[in-house]
């Protein structure tokens, strides 16, 4: 029996070993019957113009192994999407609409999509040249749309789609109406909209799916709104990304109480911020796993940490990267965290290394810290002793010391920042949002660029990411780091 005779399970099997690279690739493939297998598990790709000089060069990712950039001609983007007939996730980004305004591959293609993210470079982009992208589309639970789009577009794509789950809507200026009816979601988010469109989205979000919306992401909240939110009682993951002042007036905070709340992401840039409300807000939540605060407050200090134990002892990963001015105490008070599994504080300059060093070996939860080390061997050794003795679990660090490098546990990974490896103006930068009640370190990996670099993945089958590339030191990495069993 020759190769192209294999029933079809088997190439199958055979193919999900293959290299991404080479699966995307079907050139190198030698017939058609391989290349249509090869590429028939693909259920996610990402599309994205590869250089602004370059029109017709295009990148195609797939998420679905963690998946290799290739960079493609625009006629083998229209090939492999042709060939993915289990599609069910396509993202659109900075396409020229000109190279597929006449092309009839997405509207056939995408009829069985799931989940479809645009953003097109032109603000002249008009909506039947959406309409004839998703003429066909009739099962979408998740839609994306990021610019120039009007009303009547999202009313015809919203009657033509009754399952919608999740929609985004980022910088669609042209809305004008907010008289169209939503259906029950799971996830709303919106950015870079009037306030006037936001106030009206809010209450038709909070009016339509009060029971079931999960994951909501604002821009701002004011009193009024969060007076609606407060409604939300099964929210479980909740983003704001420029909170005022004014905005927190008022005694908003006594009823803003969620059963399931898990992460919060607080983001300001006001030095007048209350701090207090913010205190109030994280231990009226019980359940809150993930604490993000992108800010430049001033008034966050020690004071604000040491009270995190008390008012939020089930904290299961602690982030906020903009912070400069950390100090030891911050550390002495965090390691009483004893459910604290990631710790992220990436500008921190002041942190000595024996006090980062007793914080890995007191915090007994602790797989994932992101903090700069001065002396990188000697945190690494510490670091290295905790994954030693739980070799069941996998952990990770950014502490790369040269010195233990040869001896390192197969169960440790260190990492460097993915932005500063990745060359390519459209990386997919961060990605943080719930984990719910999955791993919070279910991670998949894979070779990445070439053998000197690996791609990781904090991989579940919701909405989170978070990318790194990590140094890949030996042979040792090969085929370690599997997702785990859910321990929350």
């Amino acid at each position: 029996m020759s190769f192209n005779e294999l029933p079809d399970n088997v190439l199958l099997k055979i193919f999900s070993y293959l290299n991404i690279r080479d699966r995307l690739n079907g050139r190198k493939l030698l017939c058609k019957k391989r290349r249509y297998l090869a590429l028939y598990e693909i259920k996610k790709l990402f599309l994205f113009r590869y250089s602004p000089t370059k029109s017709d060069r295009y990148s195609c990712v797939n998420t679905a192994d963690c998946g290799e950039v290739v960079v493609c001609s625009k006629r083998d983007v229209c090939y492999v999407i042709k060939k993915c007939f289990r599609l069910q996730t396509l993202h659109l980004y900075d396409f020229e609409c000109e190279h597929f305004k006449h092309s009839s591959t997405f509207c056939k293609l995408i009829s069985s999509l799931e989940a479809i993210h645009m953003k097109f470079d032109s603000s002249q982009v008009e909506d039947n040249f959406y309409m004839k992208i998703l003429g066909k589309c009739y099962n979408l639970k998740e839609v994306s749309i990021l610019n120039f789009v009007s009303d009547s577009f999202l009313t015809w794509l919203l009657k033509r789609n009754q399952n919608l789950q999740s929609i985004t809507l980022d910088q669609v200026t042209k809305i004008i109406r907010s008289n169209f009816t939503l259906p029950p979601l799971k996830k709303f988010t919106v950015n870079y909209c009037s306030d006037d469109l936001i106030n009206s989205y809010i209450e038709i979000v909070c009016e339509t799916s009060k029971q079931s919306l999960e994951i909501l992401k604002i821009p701002c909240c004011n009193e009024k709104q969060f007076n609606l939110i407060a409604k939300l009682k099964n929210l479980r993951s909740l983003s704001i990304f420029d909170l005022k002042y004014e905005d927190m007036s008022g005694k908003w905070n006594i009823s803003f109480i969620f059963q399931n709340l898990q992460e919060l992401h607080i983001s300001t840039f006001d030095n007048s911020f209350d701090l207090e409300c913010l205190t109030k807000l994280i231990a009226s939540n019980k359940s809150l796993a993930i604490l993000r605060l992108i800010e430049q407050i001033e008034s966050i200090d020690s004071s604000f940490i040491k009270n995190l134990p008390t008012i939020s002892p089930q904290l299961r990963a602690f982030i906020s990267n903009a912070r400069a001015n950390v100090n030891n105490e911050w550390l002495l008070h965090l390691s009483k965290l004893k459910n604290l599994e990631m710790i992220c504080l990436k500008a921190a300059k002041n942190i000595s290394d024996e006090c980062l060093c007793n914080f890995i070996r007191d915090s007994s939860s602790l797989r994932f810290v992101e903090i700069p080390a001065h002396d990188a061997d000697y945190v690494l050794c510490v670091f290295v002793e905790k994954a030693v003795q739980n070799k069941e679990k996998n952990y990770f660090c950014n502490f790369n010391g040269k010195e233990i490098i040869p001896n390192l546990p197969k169960n440790i990974v260190l990492m460097f920042s993915y932005l500063e490896e990745f060359q390519s103006d459209y990386c997919f930068k961060f990605y943080y949002a719930n984990r719910f009640n999955l791993d919070l370190f279910a991670w998949k990996i894979s070779s990445f660029k070439n053998d000197d670099f690996r791609y990781i993945e904090i991989s579940e089958e919701g909405e989170f990411r978070h990318y790194h590339s990590a140094h890949r030191y030996s042979r040792q990495f090969d085929n370690v780091f599997t997702p785990t069993c859910n321990y929350m």
